[in-house]
């Protein structure tokens, strides 16, 4: 009798496009937050000011940008790096809340209603 060849995937192999879809969904920063709607506010003020900066993030061609373009583009960075922290913080928070629901329905917390 031949041993049955172990099949192994890991969760992403099974549940990657699921998990992706999900840390999509809650990495959404609160768009009606003050210090998100002061952020968008600042970079689309930069956008206007310099339309040089909005074309090279939103594009892979080389340009040239004066040394005042490079200062706005230092800033969308900058902006677009907060949003990064700001999805993050938010991915991370919902990861804890997950982690208590999980052992509340494993009845391993203590002080816990039956």
């Amino acid at each position: 009798m031949m041993k049955e060849e172990l099949k192994f995937q890991t969760f992403f192999d099974q549940y990657g496009s699921e998990f992706t879809e999900y840390i999509s969904m809650v990495g959404k920063p609160d768009v009606t937050s003050d210090q998100y709607r002061k952020l968008v506010g600042e970079m689309n003020g930069i956008y206007e000011k310099y339309p040089n900066v909005r074309a090279v993030m939103d594009s892979t061609e080389p340009r040239s940008l004066t040394v005042e373009e490079c200062k706005g583009l230092l800033e969308v960075v900058d902006i677009r790096e907060t949003f990064w922290s700001m999805e993050s913080e938010k991915i991370y928070f919902q990861g804890c809340a997950d982690s208590i629901g999980y052992m509340r329905k494993m009845k391993m917390l203590k002080g816990q209603p039956d």
